[in-house]
């Protein structure tokens, strides 16, 4: 415990967080959230405040190793909430969050402990980006999705390098730790971009401490037709290589169209080439463009087959399944064994006053969640960041990860 109370000396303790509701026990580690004011750092044309959210290594485990890990998600426009809250933090929610009895009495969703919480292996830091994103602001926290301007990708990467930075002034015994800034989907734009603004400063209250970053499904930049553009080349390829439409289809969509067009949109679409595209949807049917296999949306417009084989949300068995003889494990596999639901849970916990009072941040908030760019203005402005990529490989010892 001495160890802990030093390590936390220097951070403010306005930020921290006491107790979170829908969690009835002591917090797994310390917390803290608040806001970094970014406007004048950023040279931004208004102020602006982007939200984090801090979590120390849960001190049960290996107290040698204590990196710091930036988590981000894409978007362009998506909360990092969502990632921390569904994903990797160490406390989350999922449908059952919105069936428990204490939900039903006090209308909070419920938080489950996480046993692979990222927590587990350093300490995370996530901030919301670019304003207004989730609980982030500039003049007025219950603005909507257009109340920050226009976005691109230079203006984000300013943004999120005075984010960190300010981030650093209050905690500066994080200068100590190792640095890794991870993200998926458009944060495969948002981390190498970051990654870049700290090998450009130089600054010595950031740049010795960056050891890496890691990207998942991430873009790559608007030349590359990887989550830039409009090119459907690699969606193409994607579905025919997993068998989601035929090869004669396939065939059709190439002699029609063309490598070039469907890679680089050059000249105007060859004659037959928009009746063949128009084919696609038809024979792919409705699939969950973030994971194919995994019947588990952000929401839950599409439930579970595991749950209609009978497969109930604590786990036992029933329904078909039983009469199979099957188990929770056989009928989930290691894809499916998880709990859906945590968009809605997120949803309804962060419009919540109690959780509000809890973070921080304004009662009259504006929690805006815009993936893919809906409700506010982005435009992708990055064309290729192989560039950056070699140049990281050949000039640094930087650690990079690239996963799918």
């Amino acid at each position: 415990m001495m160890l802990s109370a030093l390590s936390t000396l220097a951070a403010p303790a306005e930020h921290e967080i006491s107790s979170l509701p829908g969690w009835g026990g002591p917090l797994p580690s310390r917390m803290y959230s608040g806001y970094i004011d970014v406007g004048a750092a950023a040279k931004q044309p208004m102020p602006m405040h982007v939200h984090y959210v801090f979590i120390e290594k849960e001190e049960q485990l290996d107290a040698g190793a204590d990196p710091t890990i930036l988590w981000t998600n894409g978007g362009p426009g998506a909360s990092s909430m969502f990632g921390l809250l569904a994903e990797l933090g160490p406390l989350l929610l999922n449908e059952n969050s919105l069936s428990t009895p204490d939900f039903k009495r006090s209308g909070v969703p419920t938080l489950f402990s996480n046993p692979h919480a990222w927590t587990r292996l350093g300490s995370v830091v996530m901030f919301d980006w670019p304003p207004p994103v989730g609980f982030s602001y500039c003049a007025d926290p219950s603005g909507a999705g257009t109340s920050c301007g226009d976005w691109d990708d230079e203006r984000m990467a300013a943004v999120q390098y005075a984010a960190l930075k300010g981030w650093f002034d209050l905690f500066p015994e994080r200068r100590s730790k190792p640095l890794f800034l991870t993200g998926e989907s458009y944060a495969g734009i948002y981390v190498p971009k970051l990654a870049q603004q700290i090998l450009d400063h130089r600054d010595p209250d950031v740049y010795p401490q960056l050891r890496g970053f890691a990207v998942g499904d991430g873009c790559l930049g608007t030349e590359s037709g990887i989550c830039g553009g409009d090119k459907p080349w690699w969606n193409l390829l994607f579905l025919y290589g997993h068998g989601q439409i035929s090869t004669l289809l396939w065939e059709s969509i190439l002699r029609e169209c063309g490598e070039q067009h469907l890679k680089f949109g050059t000249g105007e679409s060859p004659a037959g080439c928009s009746a063949a595209l128009a084919r696609v949807g038809g024979e792919a049917g409705g699939y969950f463009a973030y994971g194919l296999y995994d019947d588990c949306i952000y929401q839950e417009g599409l439930r579970r087959s595991r749950r209609r084989l009978g497969v109930r949300s604590d786990g036992s068995v029933g329904g078909l399944a039983a009469r199979l003889g099957l188990g929770a494990k056989e009928v989930g596999g290691a894809l499916n064994d998880y709990a859906c639901g945590g968009g809605d849970a997120q949803s309804v916990w962060t419009n919540q006053s109690s959780v509000r009072a809890a973070l921080h941040v304004p009662l009259n908030s504006f929690f805006f969640n815009g993936d893919n760019g809906a409700g506010m203005v982005y435009r992708s402005t990055e064309p290729n960041l192989m560039p950056f990529y070699r140049r990281v490989a050949k000039e640094s010892e930087l650690r990079v990860l690239i996963y799918n």
